[in-house]
């Protein structure tokens, strides 16, 4: 018991050098002759071998004698051990020898022939934490972590394996599982598998195939009708854009659907794959339906209406604030302008001026030039 709240007094001060020196040997016994940092091998009390793997993924993705001696740590018989390391490396996630972690826990995970299994019933406890190892370090490299954990949810002949990596696979959350987690999904013997390869399914992450500022609503694997049998396994996606696509199990290429078409293929069905069917249109292909693995065919319909009518609130409720905060508009008349007289009405226009040397025409008279003045004599006489 001391040794072990050494063990815990350690981790919590996260020390180094002589101090983590000296706080190490009272987590170990005395006189072992071990170089630093190996108390997990030699300890006989299981509590301080359990403080001591949690301790070591308190010291994070720098120390590296950590990592690996947590990677002897998974071979221990004790559970509370196990469990322990096995939690710690979550803290090597970022380390930059996170790639040799992973490939030497790769190396615990292959499963030996059945006589091995026979020889040695540790051996499908240590592929199973190895597998879980590799789900909390979360290293889904393509090559590396992710074909053996889906050769060992496919094809071990231990359920306790074969559930340890579904689990994995949902830590990992990579589309390229949907189609190695069918067959695991379909184990009719054991529950918990089908359970844990189900989870995987609906972790995992499609978001690589997203618009920007795009989320997924709702998603699930399903099987595409083909010739009247549902045979291809796809992943349909809805997301809040509004927008629906799926993806091929194989290639994992996305093919957009018409969402406004989005409807149930047998409402009126009955049995176990009730409720599961659903039907919709393809640009240029037609009419496709598919049936859900898990879940309900309804549930996409409400979803897809909550987002139809969520973007026709959104739509008035923008238009109400660009009419709100638009300029207004004034309405400014025309200057008046004078009425045009009809021409009926016009003023004659007046007559032209008579030059000095004419009078006015008499009707019927030739004109005349104005006569000279009378003279004296002219005068008199009148």
């Amino acid at each position: 018991a001391v040794r072990a709240a050494a063990v815990a007094a350690l981790a919590a001060a996260r020390c180094s050098g002589a101090a983590f020196d000296k706080l190490l040997e009272l987590a170990r016994p005395a006189n072992d002759g071990l170089k630093r940092r190996q108390p997990l091998a030699i300890e006989p009390s299981a509590d301080v071998r359990a403080a001591c793997a949690k301790a070591l993924g308190r010291f994070g993705p720098a120390d590296r004698d950590a990592a690996f001696a947590l990677l002897d740590a998974l071979h221990d018989k004790d559970l509370t051990t196990r469990d322990s390391a096995v939690a710690s490396f979550a803290a090597f996630r970022r380390a930059p020898f996170a790639a040799e972690i992973a490939k030497a826990a790769v190396a615990k995970l292959k499963a030996p022939s059945a006589a091995d299994d026979k020889k040695d019933p540790f051996g499908p406890v240590l592929r199973a934490v190895a597998a879980r190892a590799l789900g909390l370090l979360r290293h889904d490299s393509p090559t590396l972590v992710l074909p053996p954990l889906h050769d060992a949810a496919r094809t071990d002949r231990e359920p306790l394996v074969r559930r340890a990596a579904c689990v994995a696979l949902a830590e990992l959350r990579s589309p390229h599982s949907l189609k190695p987690l069918l067959a695991p999904f379909r184990d009719k013997k054991f529950p918990a598998v089908v359970d844990a390869a189900q989870h995987a399914l609906a972790c995992l992450d499609y978001s690589r195939f997203l618009l920007p500022d795009e989320k997924v609503v709702r998603h699930a694997p399903c099987l595409k009708r083909t010739r009247k049998i549902f045979t291809t396994l796809k992943a349909l996606v809805l997301t809040d854009a509004p927008r629906l696509f799926y993806l091929d199990a194989d290639s994992l290429k996305p093919k957009n659907c018409d969402l406004n078409t989005l409807e149930l293929d047998q409402p009126a069905a009955s049995g176990p794959n009730a409720n599961k069917s659903l039907a919709f249109q393809i640009p240029g292909q037609g009419r496709a339906t598919v049936q859900l693995l898990f879940g309900h065919a309804p549930d996409w319909i409400a979803d897809r209406t909550a987002l139809f009518t969520a973007r026709n609130s959104a739509r008035a409720a923008n238009d109400s604030f660009l009419a709100l905060t638009a300029a207004p508009t004034i309405d400014v008349p025309p200057p008046p302008t004078r009425a045009a007289a009809s021409p009926q009405h016009h003023p004659p226009p007046p007559p032209p001026p008579l030059p000095r040397d004419s009078t006015p025409i008499a009707s019927g008279r030739s004109p005349v030039a104005n006569p000279p003045p009378p003279t004296r004599a002219q005068r008199r006489w009148s």
